[in-house]
């Protein structure tokens, strides 16, 4: 037992902690402040996700518009905000590493202004 508490204590100063920052700071590193929408990001929703946003925190910009929605419902709010025009146009990251609209890549262009996201409208 005494060992198990030992190693749940490392990974908790080490690897769990740096994931935990990781996410931390990309919400909000890199963008302007002064408004949710301008200061505030979406990120991508695949398995990189499971890790670094297990409970629908991902949906970040979504969050900060709608505090008090369970964030279990977070993802299906992001779908009906997605017509709404200023919704579309805030930062929405497609990848977390890699590409024209990855989350890293917004953290080393200094991105201001948010790109409009492709949304599909019936």
């Amino acid at each position: 037992a005494l060992s198990f508490a030992g190693l749940w204590l490392l990974s908790k100063m080490t690897a769990y902690h740096l994931i935990k920052i990781f996410a931390e700071i990309s919400d909000h590193i890199g963008l302007k402040p002064g408004t949710v929408l301008g200061y505030t990001r979406n990120h991508p929703s695949n398995w990189v996700s499971f890790f670094l946003h297990p409970h629908h925190d991902n949906y970040h910009v979504t969050h900060h518009l709608f505090p008090r929605i369970p964030l279990a419902n977070l993802p299906r709010m992001h779908q009906l905000l997605l017509p709404v025009s200023q919704y579309a146009e805030a930062h929405h990251c497609e990848r977390y590493f890699r590409g024209p609209r990855s989350l890293v890549g917004s953290w080393l262009h200094f991105q201001t202004e948010p790109k409009p996201l492709d949304v599909e409208t019936s």
